[in-house]
């Protein structure tokens, strides 16, 4: 995307936000902002994105409205309005309270919009979804992940989400995307949404909270913990967060985690714990120089 670009009779030369999968840029007037999908399957998260937004807005929860959505020549695109508020921050325990109230008050209302759901990418069923919770969650990973020694466990530990029931999953929790207005609190960024178990979302808010604090210079004390373990996420899908946030790290990341510490993880059936062999590991790959 051009650092300059009109569509229609809206220019969008303002703020660029580049990310590993998506540019967003804003209107002149800051009242829209375009979003260009690049990357992994442009035109299935662009699709993804507009049609959970355009869910979401009639059930009621703050989130920013789709104005249009399109292709031109290779680039997917999006256009929403623009949301007030700031993001979430998570320094403190306090910080991290507040950010899990929200976390929870989301993850209460997909739930409520869930109905017999099958597990899988996005939010519409289709030919390609997987035949159960480990399934889906395995298909996150790239194949290179399959020769590790790992890998067996993991698949094998993974089951302890196959009973759970299936609920609209926005995919990527992270305390950034909560925007923080005056009377209101809006969600954004809904392109990694799927449908599996609530744990998913869970395990990716308790990553996010420990990296953050982590790469941000903080130690993480046991009142985090403790709160980031009432969420309930199982080890098993707090060790397969972990492999997922190496998987698309540098290449030789991933062999800096140790069959045996993931192992143990997966197999920690205290949640309490569970964080905090976590917390604990990805202490010792930043140490190790894996970057953020």
């Amino acid at each position: 995307m051009t650092k300059q670009c009109t569509f229609g009779s809206t220019m969008y030369d303002g703020d660029q936000i580049l990310k590993p999968l998506s540019i967003t840029r804003s209107s002149t007037d800051r009242r829209s902002m375009l979003k260009v999908y690049r990357g992994i399957e442009p035109r299935e998260r662009q699709r993804r994105e507009v049609d959970a937004l355009t869910r979401v807005g009639r059930w009621g929860i703050a989130v920013p409205e789709v104005l249009a959505a399109g292709r031109r020549l290779d680039e997917y695109w999006s256009i929403f309005r623009v949301v007030p508020g700031d993001a979430r921050i998570t320094r403190t325990d306090v910080d991290v309270r507040a950010y899990l109230c929200d976390v929870r008050a989301l993850a209460a209302r997909l739930a409520a919009a869930s109905n017999q759901l099958a597990p899988g990418a996005g939010w519409e069923p289709s030919l390609s979804d997987p035949p159960d919770h480990r399934q889906y969650l395995l298909d996150q990973l790239s194949p290179r992940c399959r020769r590790y020694d790992w890998w067996t466990e993991l698949i094998g530990e993974l089951r302890v989400v196959d009973s759970e029931p299936a609920v609209y999953l926005h995919g990527d929790l992270k305390a950034e995307h909560f925007l923080l207005a005056e009377h209101e609190t809006y969600v954004v960024d809904w392109e990694a949404c799927g449908r599996g178990p609530a744990a998913c979302d869970f395990a990716d808010v308790v990553f996010h909270v420990i990296r953050d604090l982590l790469y941000d210079g903080t130690s993480i004390e046991e009142p985090v913990i403790h709160l980031l373990a009432e969420l309930g996420a199982p080890g098993a899908v707090l060790a397969w967060r972990l492999v997922r946030w190496l998987d698309r790290r540098r290449p030789h990341d991933m062999s800096m985690l140790s069959s045996g510490v993931l192992c143990e993880l997966a197999h920690e059936g205290n949640t309490f714990a569970a964080c905090r062999r976590s917390a604990q590991t990805v202490a010792d790959l930043q140490a190790a120089g894996v970057p953020r």
